[in-house]
This record gives structure tokens, sequence and C-alpha cells, in this order.
């Protein structure tokens, strides 16, 4: 039968070619109209084709002007990425007595023919909080200063460290870092000496010379101030400050209306002896804010424990608080002997408090031997080392760190770093963490979470003999507890290896993590340091494996034996062999 063929009637063929050839919608008909329309928008196109090659040149040569501006090292000819804030806002909590000292430090400021100001007083004084009022009070000043740079300078004078304070607030790009101190000297003054600016310097303990760092001086056409703060008076006088402002401690209203403030009204009502407790401790601060503060927050933590005793069980409790002995709580142990106020204290427990800050606490504090942070929200920075370096007679130290760099600085400093006995690592982003077996000897809880850290390593080397091992602490001896909370990055903890007498392992959400033990890292470790250190776990009591999504392997070949293991937790690990388990399970059960 074939195919069907459709054939039309007459009239209808005809009225469909008609159309293709002569009607609106045909080509034929069209074509001239067509390519005449075609010719203009070719030329349009060949047009901004010629507009586009010549915009291409002019990018290519501003290219290469860009390119050599860089090469040469002329930062100063590189514009600004974006407009420049004219003041970088601090957080500032509630402050009592300050408003005065504000006044009169803002007036000293304010005159046209007032350049520098100092501001000198004992550690934990007040002195950083009312530079910081200062700061934050400039942002509304309407006078025309350009831009209020802060720094921090601290007892270890570094005009590197200024000079990149500086230029982190006046520059966008970072080319800079790479450039030598006389380049950035330059940088900093082709910048400064085109802006009305008041610089804040923090903390001085010597001369700071403004022309090594590169600030020109401020003069009354130039319009810029310089304000610092210092703990001596003789600073002021070296810094040849125009104006000195001493800061005393609180007057007695003024200090019991901080301590109020800081152990809370709740708190204070919760017991009826509490008031006349609270007025006996805050006599014992003398007026120093910092001391306020400290003990006001520790005490409102304490007090939760406390309000639920008999009147007649809470008096008994503190009825030697006079000689500042309160050594029964976790949350606050203060040890203080004789009776001359806050230098005699020897011990210090913040743990688990909501204190924020050691500012002072050197000067403040000197007798201290034991100072507990851990899991506070005191987290340690530059500042916080010069503090605590001042402590001579410290002997045990719990922290919170939440830098790599700020790590690797505790743990150059000798004498700091052996007093560590708790460690709490968190929200660190790193490619490697090292922890030094010779620095951190003393090391006996760490915690690890909340972070990005690709590898951990252990340096046994003894920094201060960077060529020899040190025999005495190849390892961490008193190591026993070891937390991981969120990790990302480490596919392995086979360092753990260095801590022999590790007690309490617990490795909770690390979603990289393959394994525990490596054999290949564990036999490389084995070729260095003794054989015994090859047999993980041998003194372990507690095991936790949680949320592991990638975890195959314990380690290659389950101990012989794990005479101490009491508990084994496993949950949620998907990938980790039912075998690898029961292992662990018998050891367990044994």
């Amino acid at each position: 039968m074939g195919g069907c063929l459709s054939v039309l009637p007459w009239g209808q063929a005809v009225t469909q070619a008609c159309n293709s050839l002569f009607g609106d919608g045909n080509y034929i008909h069209m074509m001239k109209a067509n390519l005449e329309a075609l010719e203009a928008s070719m030329q349009t196109l060949r047009d901004r084709r010629d507009d586009l090659y010549e915009y291409g040149k002019k990018v290519s040569k501003k290219l290469e002007e860009v390119t050599d501006l860089l090469r040469r090292g002329n930062f100063e000819e590189v514009a600004i990425k974006g407009p420049l804030p004219k003041v970088d806002k601090k957080d500032i909590k509630k402050t009592v007595g300050l408003d005065s000292m504000v006044g009169k430090a803002w007036d000293i400021i304010m005159k046209p023919e007032r350049r520098t100001l100092g501001i000198y007083g004992m550690g934990g004084v007040g002195k950083t909080t009312l530079l910081t009022h200062i700061n934050n009070k400039l942002e509304k000043e309407v006078n025309g200063f350009d831009v209020v740079i802060w720094v921090v300078v601290s007892k270890d004078l570094q005009y590197k460290g200024i000079q990149d304070q500086i230029l982190r607030r006046l520059c966008a790009d970072k080319d800079w870092e790479k450039e030598t101190e006389k380049e950035k000297k330059k940088l900093i003054g082709n910048n400064l000496g085109r802006k009305k600016f008041v610089l804040l310097l923090d903390d001085l303990w010597s001369e700071v010379d403004l022309n090594k760092i590169g600030v020109p001086r401020p003069t009354q056409e130039n319009g810029s101030k310089i304000v610092f703060t210092t703990r001596s008076e003789k600073v002021c006088s070296d810094m040849e400050a125009d104006d000195e402002l001493k800061m005393d401690c609180l007057p007695a209203t003024e200090a019991w209306e901080l301590f109020q403030n800081a152990v809370g009204e709740v708190r204070l009502k919760g017991h009826p002896d509490i008031p006349s407790l609270a007025e006996k401790i805050c006599e014992k601060c003398y007026g120093l804010p910092l001391a306020l503060n400290v003990i006001g927050k520790a005490m409102k933590s304490m007090m939760r424990y406390l309000a639920a005793l008999s009147a007649p069980t809470f008096r008994l409790y503190f009825s030697r608080v006079t000689i500042w002995r309160l050594t029964s709580l976790q949350y606050l142990n203060l040890s203080y002997t004789g009776m001359k106020g806050l230098r005699k204290l020897i011990s210090l427990d913040l743990e688990r408090t909501f204190v924020s800050s050691i500012d002072g606490i050197g000067t403040s504090l000197p007798n201290l031997q034991v100072l507990k942070l851990y899991y506070s929200s005191v987290y340690i920075d530059a500042r916080s080392i010069e503090e605590l370096q001042l402590l001579e007679h410290l002997k045990i130290l719990t922290v919170n760190v939440k830098d790599a760099l700020i790590l690797e600085s505790i743990q150059r400093v000798e004498r700091l770093a052996s007093c560590v006995q708790c460690l709490s690592i968190s929200g660190v982003s790193a490619e490697v963490l090292t922890l030094n077996t010779a620095a951190l000897g003393g090391l006996r809880k760490l915690f690890i979470g909340m972070s990005k850290i690709s590898e951990i390593k252990i340096d046994w080397k003894n920094k201060e003999k960077e060529d020899l091992l040190c025999n005495s602490s190849p390892y961490f001896r008193h190591l026993s507890s070891f937390f991981i909370y969120d990790l990302e990055g480490p596919k392995e903890l086979t360092w753990l290896l260095f801590a022999p007498n590790l007690k309490h392992l617990e490795v909770i959400r690390s979603p990289s993590l393959e394994e525990i033990i490596n054999k290949e890292k564990g036999m490389s470790i084995s070729n260095v340091h003794p054989p015994d250190m090859m047999v993980p776990f041998q003194k372990l009591q507690l095991l936790s494996l949680e949320r592991l999504p990638e975890l195959k392997r314990i380690c290659s070949s389950p101990p012989p034996a794990l005479p101490s293991l009491g508990k084994f937790v496993v949950d949620d690990c998907p990938k980790l062999p039912e075998a690898a388990i029961r292992e662990f399970q018998r050891h367990e059960q044994e």
C-alpha cells in the first residue's frame, strides 16, 4: 500500500504559494530590505568591536602600570579599596566611676593646642577601658578627624608589630606585609601625612619613637592627636606628653557599686548573710576595678551553689572569710595568707566562669602560684602572655587558646609553658598545629574542638637548644585525658603514641577521621623513640568514639591486652568493622 500522499485542492495550493512569495511572512519578497538591515547590523557590530579593542588596549595599559607599581613597591600610589571607616568601634561593658575621667580626657583631646595625652596608673585600674571609651566617642566627633587608629604596644616593644597594626588599619591590600620596616615607615608617613588622625597607643612600658614607625608628629597645624596609656609616670615624661592624667582606684562608694554589678542583684539577695559577706570581700579589693570584676563574677558563679545552705551552715562556711580562704568549691578557690589585701593572693580558680579578661593581673596579684582559666571566657592572647610572664611565682596554669600562633608563643616561653596543666584549643583554623612535649611537659588534660586543623604535629625538641633532643621529655608523660569535639581535618591521631599514660580518650564528630593509630606513621615513630611507644592504650580506662562517619580502624593490630579498659563506647561509626568493635569489647569485658 505504501505511504500516504495528501493532496490539497487546487485553490488552496495556489493561495499558499502566493502567501510564500508575496505575503507578510515571505522571505523572497523582503530579501532586499532584509539584506539592508543585515548590513546595518553588521556595521554596528564592527563599530562595537573596534570600541572593545580600544578599551582592551586601555585596560592592558592600566594593568602594565599597576604591575610596575607593584614591582617598584610604590603602594602609596595604589588606591585604597573602599572608604576607610573613621573608627573601629570596640565592645565595652557597663562601667562605674569612669564618666568624670572620660570627660577630663575628652576636654584635653579637644583643645586645639594640646597634642599628646598620657594616661597612667597601676595595672587593672581601668586605663584600657578609658581608652576604649575615647575610641568609641571619637566616632561621633564632628570636628573632622579622618581616622582613629588603635595600637596595642605591650612590654616587649616591637616596632614592626606597631607598624603592622597601623597598616592593617590604613591599607586594604596586603602587599605591604612583605615590605621592610623602611618601606612600611614610608607608606605610613605618606598615608598619615595627608590625614588628621588620632593614634591611640595602649599599654606603653617605655618610650615609643614615632619617627621609627613613620607617624608624623602631631602639631596644632595638622590637628592630629596621640593618646597613650602606661603604668609609669616616667613614660609620660619620656613621650613629652602635653598633659598627664592619673587614674586611681575607685573610692569606696563606687567600688561597692561596681562589685554589686558584678555579683548581681539576684545573687546578693539569695541569702541574708550574703550582703555583709560581699561588703567584706569588696573591701579587700581596695577599689581596684580588675579585682572587683574578677572576684565579683567568681562570687556570682559560686553563690548559686551556696544559696540553698541553711543560715548556720552558711555562716560557718564563711566564718574565716576575713583571711580570704574559700577553698571547697570547684568554681572559686581563693587562698589568701596574711591581712594586707589581694597582693598576697596565691591561688585563683576561675574555671567555668564568665570572666573575660585578666588585664592587670600580673601587677595586681604578683604572688599568684595557681591560676585556673580552663573553660572560662578568657582566651589567651599576646597581651595575656605578657601579663602571665609577670607572675614570677606561677606553678600551675590552666588556659584556653583559639589561635595556633598564640599557642606557639606560649610554648616558646619555657617557664610559662611548663606551668600549663590543662589546655583547651577551640575555634582554631590552621594547616598545622604543633604540640611540643618538652615545653608542655606538665600537660595533664587536653581539649581540641570546634576547629579546622589539617595536621597535629608533635615536636620533642627543646626550643632553647634546637639541635638537641630533649631526652627527659620525649613524650607527654602526664597527659591522662584527651577530648576531641567537632574537629575537621585530621585523618588519623597517631600522635597519641606520644601519650603513653592516656587514661581517658573521647573523639566525637570528627568527619574526616579514618583511623586512630596509623601503622606506617607508628613505625616511623618507633624508629626514633622507644619501642614501647608502639603499643597504644596500655593504661586507657575509657574509650569513646561517636559520630565518626569515615572511621575504619582504631589501630591496625589490636593490642594484645588492654588491662585498664573499663568502658568502651561506639556510636554512629558506620564504617568501623564489627570485628574491631568486638575486640575492644572483649577487653572491656575482661
